[in-house]
């Protein structure tokens, strides 16, 4: 009998560890789609250059929610539409000489599947020797275009900032998209 009645309790208990996580799990989720009506949605397809606009939210002005704030941003842009209902897509911002931005992919419940830094250059980098330029594009098929220009150039005896002569100019470019995972690769 004593037996019997030890392997009902570890059931029982064993089924409530079951319901806690599930029920966890659930308002996790709830949250994490209370989260995303919260924020800006942006539609596609996406053009950015130098960074997100100025106006960007500041993350703290949603820190009730900040167990899905990546701690790397300081500024949410908004989410973009996929076509896959596995995962969700937020576009955040880190602040510096731009508004850096970096797009992260979530499972459905909010846990971080992959990220990518959306700048190979900043455009704040400019100098007396080089004057950087990134573009951004996101098409409706979540393909990402990454490219940014460097001027190198020198300024002219007269003095005038307006006057440079480009000695060169280097173009990167890089094209990514989203695995049916939400993971980010190149294309």
């Amino acid at each position: 009998m004593r037996h019997v009645l030890i392997l009902i309790s570890m059931s029982i208990l064993a089924s409530c560890g079951k319901y806690s996580t599930s029920e966890t799990s659930d308002d996790n989720g709830n949250s994490f789609t209370e989260f995303l009506s919260r924020i800006p949605h942006q539609s596609l397809p996406l053009e950015l250059s130098c960074g997100l606009p100025d106006q960007t939210a500041f993350a703290d002005d949603l820190k009730t929610f900040k167990e899905f704030i990546p701690k790397s941003v300081d500024r949410i842009f908004g989410t973009i539409k996929s076509n896959n209902e596995s995962y969700k897509l937020v576009i955040f911002g880190q602040s510096g000489d731009d508004i850096y931005p970096v797009i992260f992919s979530f499972d459905n419940i909010g846990q971080v599947r992959d990220s990518l830094f959306l700048i190979l250059h900043g455009c704040g980098g400019a100098d007396d020797s080089q004057i950087p330029y990134s573009f951004i594009s996101i098409d409706k098929n979540i393909r990402i275009t990454l490219v940014d220009t460097t001027r190198f150039v020198h300024f002219t005896e007269n003095g005038s900032t307006d006057d440079y002569v480009m000695d060169s100019l280097k173009v990167s470019r890089v094209t990514m998209r989203l695995d049916k995972n939400g993971r980010f690769e190149k294309d």
